[in-house]
């Protein structure tokens, strides 16, 4: 009896020893060199631009007021620069030492980012909203000893630097960076009649003065040699998903090489633009690795110019920018996209976005078809913090498969292995194991932690994967959020899709619950469209779009499902409900 002809299908294991997706990579991704890379250290992605393309606009801030504030590269150079004197020169903090930076989108994030990185000190980001629990967590485990808040958030701070190693911290106001009279206006509209300044009365330094102090040492430059570029850049916290959030020790190395692999994808896209200059939308903050890395980073080391949101809600927020500028490429989640189509003045007059890259979650099918079909090209991209923003990304060539998070970006090493340990085949489910040169070293503090997730340069993502024979890697679910029905696994994500596909619903979310006998049930929490969608009509819905095992036994109705700050459902959340 003749055999079947060997195939990648039915031959390939996926084992981390070749990298067989390549073959189908996009002719111009397919000679990339990892080795090479522009950048040593973060510092030179500023120093560069500025060199470069000094009086081109680097940075504009838009408020929903519809002031809008413009920056040169030379510019934002001249106060990073004074930050760096001011850190070194009037807080005397020394190479290795950490500030932390709690601020929204703003002319401040990239002055006080890159000017940490000019005085070779390490950077970790919060996220302005935390509770002052997170702040306590993070300031005491990072050993931050200088802290950039935001006065509208300031009352946050007032218990949370007791038993920190924080010696000074620097208060920045929205209004800072505008011309004088514009400056005024913002201070009186914000402070006295809006009334969005919370009272707080701990020691601190306007951020004005700090800059001020820094400008008055003239030009100090900070000799970077010693910096190992295989240091710590970045103390970046996870999202706590199994407890207490985790720093990931993201180095310099890792943030030049991901900027290499990120190129090497996109940069066919970065030169398609009629009016000189590309620009990106940052709605997505900056303190997200997604932002962080592909907003900030990718677009300072182009010369591109970045659109800042400082608060993206109510939508109808981000309408003056749209108004005041060209927008060729836009990141963002499921729920910006879907809410922008859903606003009449983003539909009445469609702006020409060449390129949106959706990650944090699954782009849901209706979103990505009505978005390609009414703006543009629209693809989803897949990381993580620990792996500097970069595992996987769509082809931009338009040959991406719907339904999957796309290849692996060049310089990426791919394993996917059962729970035996084994590597699976094309199409098989399994956990997915990376390596490549922007995986993070370690989790700060956390041996055990780094012991369990990074392994002989290899890093456990626990997210369960598949990949097809041209390497298009389709997220099951994660593998901590799997449920175990009666010794069958189910995940989250597919009853999530199957609901989401109802009639009247509008968001969902499943989690495992406990049963007596079962060991753990699915539960629905939904977010109706439609008030007379019932729990009886959701259960029938799955019934027949799903195996018995897998149907929910119990639907909660929520007005809001819980989210994080760049619109991504927290099923964690769920679960204390």
């Amino acid at each position: 009896m003749q055999q079947p002809e060997a195939t990648v299908e039915n031959t390939q294991k996926i084992d981390g020893n070749n990298r067989f997706w390549a073959e189908h990579y996009a002719p111009d991704i397919r000679g990339y060199d990892h080795q090479t890379r522009r950048y040593q250290r973060v510092s030179d992605i500023l120093d560069t631009a500025v060199r470069n393309t000094p009086e081109r606009v680097g940075f504009s801030l838009v408020l929903p007021s519809g002031h809008c504030l413009d920056k040169t590269y030379a510019e934002i150079g001249r106060a990073s620069d004074a930050i760096a004197c001011y850190l070194r020169e009037d807080l005397g903090l020394f190479p290795g030492d950490v500030a932390a930076i709690q601020l929204p989108n703003s002319i401040h994030y990239p002055v006080i980012l890159f000017g940490a990185m000019k005085a070779g000190l390490k950077v970790t980001n919060l996220n302005p909203l935390y509770t002052p629990r997170e702040i306590v967590h993070q300031l005491q485990d990072s050993g931050a000893k200088v802290l950039f808040g935001f006065n509208l958030f300031a009352d946050r701070l007032q218990t949370a630097l007791k038993d920190t190693a924080v010696e000074q911290v620097v208060i920045a106001a929205l209004w800072e960076f505008f011309p004088q009279a514009a400056s005024d206006a913002l201070r009186h509209t914000i402070t006295d009649v809006a009334k969005l300044v919370p009272e707080y009365s701990f020691d601190h330094v306007p951020f004005e003065d700090a800059l001020a102090q820094g400008m008055a040492h003239g030009e100090i430059y900070y000799d970077l040699s010693q910096i190992d570029p295989g240091s710590a850049a970045f103390l970046q916290y996870t999202g706590g998903t199994t407890g207490v959030s985790k720093g990931a020790e993201l180095t310099h190395d890792n943030v030049t090489h991901v900027l290499e692999m990120l190129n090497a994808c996109v940069h066919g896209a970065m030169q398609k633009t009629d009016h000189g200059q590309m620009s990106i939308l940052t709605v997505i903050p900056y303190y997200h690795i997604f932002a962080l890395i592909v907003n900030l980073m990718h677009f300072t080391a182009a010369s591109g110019r970045n659109v800042l949101i400082p608060n993206p809600n109510p939508i109808a927020n981000l309408k003056p920018a749209f108004d005041n500028y060209d927008i060729d490429w836009l990141t963002g989640v499921d729920t910006l996209f879907s809410g922008l189509m859903a606003q009449d003045w983003f539909q009445q007059t469609p702006p020409q976005i060449g390129l949106a890259i959706g990650g944090g979650t699954s782009l849901r099918p209706d979103t990505a078809r009505r978005w390609s079909e009414q703006i543009g090209p629209i693809v989803e991209g897949y990381g993580m913090t620990e792996t500097t923003c970069m595992i996987a990304l769509s082809p931009l060539d338009g040959s991406d498969k719907p339904g999957t998070a796309g290849q692996p970006v060049p310089g990426l090493d791919i394993k996917i292995t059962r729970s035996d340990g084994a590597p699976v085949g094309i199409d098989e489910a399994g956990e997915l194991h990376v390596r490549g040169p922007n995986i993070a070293t370690a989790y700060l503090n956390r041996p055990d932690a780094s012991a369990e997730t990074f392994a002989d340069g290899w890093m456990a993502t626990g997210d369960i994967v598949t990949m097809d024979a041209e390497g298009h890697l389709a997220i099951v679910d994660r593998k901590k959020d799997m449920i175990l029905v009666s010794g069958f696994n189910v995940y989250p994500n597919e009853l999530e899709a199957v609901i989401q596909s109802m009639p009247g619903v509008a968001e969902v979310a499943v989690v495992g619950e406990a049963h007596p006998t079962r060991g753990e049930s699915p539960a629905a929490f939904v977010k109706r469209a439609d008030p007379a969608v019932t729990e009886e009509m959701v259960i029938e819905y799955c019934r027949a779009n799903l195996t018995a095992y897998k149907v929910p036994t119990q639907v909660h109705f929520l007005e809001e499902l819980p989210k994080s700050s760049v619109g991504k459902i927290l099923r964690k959340e769920l679960r204390s409900c």
